[in-house]
């Protein structure tokens, strides 16, 4: 993939990457982490097995709690659903 830098952009860009002894990808690679992370945005670390399955077990609890919660409303109309929605030609109600 490129990326488009202006005369002046890459001149800098060239200027960073001699002085660092790094190739021109190199460098800007490296700008652009150590930007990253000065400004907190730095990548999560990969979750450990354990912490997986932590967060799957946690995932699963929470969708449990809201199937019985959905389960424990009551039936308020025990009409099928197009008997609610549409009239006897089929039309919206």
């Amino acid at each position: 993939m490129g990326i488009n830098l202006d005369s002046a952009e890459l001149d800098m860009a060239r200027q960073l990457a001699a002085h660092q002894g790094m190739t021109l990808d190199g460098a800007v690679s490296a700008a652009l982490r150590r930007d990253i992370e000065r400004q907190g945005l730095a990548a999560k670390p990969e979750l450990t097995p354990e912490e997986r399955e932590q967060r799957s077990r946690e995932f699963h609890a929470m969708v449990r709690d809201i199937q019985n919660k959905i389960a424990a409303v009551p039936l308020l109309d025990p009409r099928p659903y197009r008997e609610i929605l549409y009239d006897e030609d089929g039309l919206p109600i």
